[in-house]
């Protein structure tokens, strides 16, 4: 049974077509539909429209820090109730998003999704990822601490070093991105890295007190926060 969304609803495409499809579909039964022309617009406006659901074309889906666009509104907390959906030709088969809009059934498809039609899902092959059963233990485990052992068992060193720096990794991605999406208008006006470390100064000192509150100093050969921080900053100056 798939769970009827209500409410806000915000579609991330480009082209004109799509916008105005979502638009028809989604006014005519009530909902409040949002339109943004790309994802970094998109992750700009989440905060103040707070939608039930979001729509990416896949054309838009962006990458930042390691992270697509679906990854960061799934990974953060605060938007973790947000339900994603991909607007694709192809079923993306991708385990964390909530179900795949077909581009060439798109209304049947919303249909199945919002307006909970379940004999339009059957004729559109319920337009869910394709997802069996032992890809979901998979991602299950992967989603899990993958050093986790039975009790009478303990991590060797080298289990322990390597959880350690994982946990590290996640956690710098996940305070970059986080400055990165409270920061997104700031960054038109970053052009140097001066500019990169003087706009953003009290993020970054804020984020780092966090980061190794978690991870204390000296702790590992490598800061995975200034890492990520300066692999954002190059990102955003050499490769926008």
């Amino acid at each position: 049974m798939v769970e009827s969304i209500k409410g806000r609803v915000i579609l991330s495409s480009s082209d004109p077509v799509y916008s105005d499809t979502g638009s028809t579909f989604f006014k005519d039964r009530g909902y409040e539909f949002f339109t943004t022309s790309d994802d970094r617009e998109l992750l700009r406006t989440l905060e103040d429209i707070k939608p039930d659901a979001v729509i990416l074309d896949d054309d838009n889906i962006i990458e930042l820090v390691g992270f697509r666009t679906y990854e960061i509104i799934k990974k953060l907390d605060r938007f973790k109730e947000i339900k994603v959906y991909i607007l694709s030709y192809a079923n993306p088969s991708i385990h964390i998003i909530d179900g795949w809009i077909d581009k060439g059934k798109m209304e049947d498809s919303l249909n199945y999704f919002f307006i909970h039609d379940e004999k339009v899902g059957e004729e559109i092959g319920a337009c869910q990822p394709a997802i069996n059963e032992d890809v979901h233990a998979t991602n299950s485990a992967l989603d899990s601490d993958p050093y986790s052992r039975p009790r009478n068992e303990s991590p060797t060193g080298d289990e322990q070093d390597l959880a350690i720096h994982e946990k590290a990794k996640r956690l710098a991605h996940a305070i970059v991105s986080d400055i990165y999406l409270y920061n997104t208008d700031k960054f038109e006006h970053i052009h140097s890295e001066d500019d990169f470390y003087r706009v953003l100064k009290d993020d970054i000192e804020r984020g780092r007190r966090l980061y190794h509150n978690k991870i204390p100093e000296g702790l590992l050969s490598r800061d995975y926060f200034e890492e990520t921080l300066q692999d954002l900053m190059r990102h955003k100056l050499y490769t926008s």
